[in-house]
């Protein structure tokens, strides 16, 4: 990308670190191992941490279960129910190895392959368990909170890009009404450094149908979602990608847990796929909005980092982090179809899908036109946050905000 384009880049992290840079200090200061600052390092995309990867099923069913049992974040010691004032929210939890043997021996479950019953020390099982623990915390408590975007943040980085790039992709509009109307502003920043990057090859930013896999054309594998998008096309995808942008929700309802077990769906299917015929696609998942995901959503997010390392997605992309990533794997697509031309597949767009792309251009185009000269006409994000639709009460999907930040525990 050219050195404006860079320059936006590092604006826009600073944007995101400096806001969370306080917190950082807090949620860090309770973790023994190194932390991570993501001034300091490398601020790519998160990527399977080696040390977990290829790890038994049994392996990730003792994650699940004590987490389950000991809970995803630290739990409040003192309760503030009496102001309702929420506080900073709680760090991911590292569980001791006392907390993980009662957690097994709660549930009347075995844990002398975990703690060894006569020297009371970690067996090579335990020791990989309670390291992974510590892992996904430090990544979480540090890297990936710093990234995640307020809603503010995005819409000036969307507006930045805009206005820089000049796109011809398609950005959709959200769902939203009067002043919560506006253009999908993280999913419009990915498809507009995809398509800055992708050497004018062909992308479908808006997939109107099933992810399929063929042989000698015949169809081996269709997968059972649409994606949010691929290249160079759904049919033979060489990557398809997933966007979890959630900036104007107040609890962390059924529809965003939802995605994330779409998400675990979607990447079970591929990995089949690569299993029992050895085809490869890449999958990524992109998530945005800090209070959505930080502030209410902090186990899924353990989650996420949990299917990453279970190799059902190769790369999960926090907020920011597209900025400096997502281009370098564009590049990487790029430099594929350019040593097997093969690989380029396009679907022409229909009448209908041209037309209704040039009229959600045109909105776009009007939204940001108001934007830039009349920003106090943009609602704020304290006025826009509100219940995302079908929002349930299934299990811990849906989360009182202020209770919960007062509670410490999802």
């Amino acid at each position: 990308m050219s050195q404006a384009s860079d320059i936006l880049i590092w604006q826009s992290f600073g944007r995101s670190a400096r806001r969370s840079e306080c917190h950082l200090r807090n949620s860090s200061a309770s973790l023994s191992s190194r932390s991570i600052d993501p001034r300091q390092e490398d601020i790519g995309a998160v990527k399977p941490d080696q040390r977990f990867v290829g790890q038994s099923k049994e392996f990730w069913a003792h994650v699940r279960t004590i987490s389950q049992e000991v809970g995803y974040v630290v739990k409040a010691r003192t309760s503030n129910k009496s102001t309702r004032q929420p506080r900073e929210p709680a760090p991911v939890k590292v569980p001791s190895i006392q907390e993980v043997t009662d957690a097994l021996g709660l549930l009347n479950l075995n844990s002398d392959h975990v703690v060894n019953a006569h020297t009371k020390q970690l067996t090579s099982f335990g020791d990989a368990l309670l390291a992974y623990f510590g892992y996904r915390a430090e990544v979480l408590n540090t890297s990936v909170a710093s990234h995640l975007m307020t809603v503010s943040d995005a819409r000036q980085t969307f507006l930045e890009h805009y206005q820089l790039l000049s796109p011809e992709c398609y950005i959709p509009m959200n769902r939203q009404r009067g002043d919560k109307k506006t253009p999908q502003f993280f999913t419009g920043i990915i498809n507009m450094l995809v398509e800055a990057n992708a050497a004018e090859l062909p992308v479908d930013y808006n997939p109107g149908a099933l992810t399929t896999v063929t042989r000698d054309n015949v169809p081996v594998r269709t997968l059972s979602r649409r994606v949010d998008g691929a290249f160079t096309s759904t049919v033979n995808p060489i990557a398809i990608w997933e966007v979890k942008e959630y900036y104007y929700t107040t609890t962390f309802g059924s529809r965003v847990a939802d995605g994330v077990y779409e998400t675990l769906l979607d990447g079970m299917e591929l990995e089949e796929l690569r299993t029992i015929r050895q085809i490869d696609v890449q999958h990524l998942l992109m998530v945005d909005d800090h209070f959505t995901w930080w502030i209410c959503g902090r186990s899924y997010l353990c989650r996420i980092i949990d299917m990453l390392h279970m190799g059902y997605i190769d790369e999960v992309l926090f907020g920011s982090e597209v900025l400096q990533r997502l281009p370098t794997i564009v590049n990487e697509w790029v430099a594929r179809v350019r040593a097997n031309p093969a690989l380029v597949r396009s679907k022409p767009r229909t009448v209908e899908q041209a037309r209704s792309q040039t009229k959600t251009r045109a909105e776009v185009n009007r939204w940001v036109e108001t934007a830039l000269q009349h920003p106090e006409q943009v609602a704020d994000e304290s006025e826009v946050r509100e219940t995302p639709e079908d929002d349930g009460t299934d299990g811990d999907s849906n989360v009182d905000i202020v209770g919960e930040l007062n509670r410490g525990d999802e």
